[in-house]
Formats: C-alpha cells, structure tokens, sequence
C-alpha cells in the first residue's frame, strides 16, 4: 500500500450501520463497525492494523527476495574467485618459444616474430 485516500472512523452519532450493510475489511474480511479506525486504499477498506500487518507481510518478502538475490551474486562472485585461483595453480596457457616455460603474466609477454615470448628472453633486435 503505498497510497491512502484517508484515515477516518468510519460512521459517526448521526449515522447508524446494520452489520450485514457494513463493508468488510480487505485484509481480515469482517466487517467494519461504526467508530472503527479504517484506511480506504483505492476503494478497498482496511482496519490500520489489518494494513499495517499487510504492510508489514510485504516488507518481509521484498526482503527476503532482496536477500536471495544477494546470496545469488555472492555465490557467483565465490565461483569466479575459485575459477581464477585454479588458473593461477595451473599450467600457463602461453608458452615462451624461445625458453619454453610459460608466461605467467601479461607483463612477463612480448610479441616477436616468432611467437610469443618474456620480455627477458626476447631478442635485442626486437626491443
């Protein structure tokens, strides 16, 4: 609910209400009884404790998506963490064709005209 049309006792001294008449409440279905403090949302009548708990029902599920939603992207973040401490753990996928050992980094590379090699080993002429 997030918008009330007013908040009033419904009925008053000069009117008298029969209970088969009275309008129910949306959120508990009984029935509204002169002086009972009420919410009119959109043309649907509430007792203020029937909204509040309805209220408060809806703040509970938006939490508890909000809070899957975050266990969700932990678990993908926990996941690439785990994906990239593996890669570091195996073999280098790029191998130096002048030392053959791998290059373990992007700053370690350098292109030659024969392939991929460290920047120690690479030739003087290529520099």
């Amino acid at each position: 609910m997030t918008r009330h049309d007013w908040t009033w006792p419904l009925g008053g001294a000069a009117m008298e209400q029969r209970l088969d008449s009275a309008p129910k409440c949306f959120g508990c279905s009984a029935p509204i009884l002169d002086g009972d403090l009420v919410l009119r949302d959109h043309g649907d009548w509430h007792h203020v404790r029937c909204a509040r708990i309805l209220t408060s029902d809806k703040q509970v599920r938006e939490s508890r998506g909000r809070q899957r939603a975050s266990e969700a992207i932990m678990t993908r973040s926990q996941e690439r963490l785990t994906r990239a401490a593996r890669l570091t753990d195996e073999s280098p996928a790029i191998v130096c064709v002048i030392c053959l050992t791998g290059i373990g980094s992007f700053a370690e590379l350098a292109m030659t005209g024969s392939g991929a090699t460290h920047l120690r080993c690479r030739p003087a002429q290529s520099a």
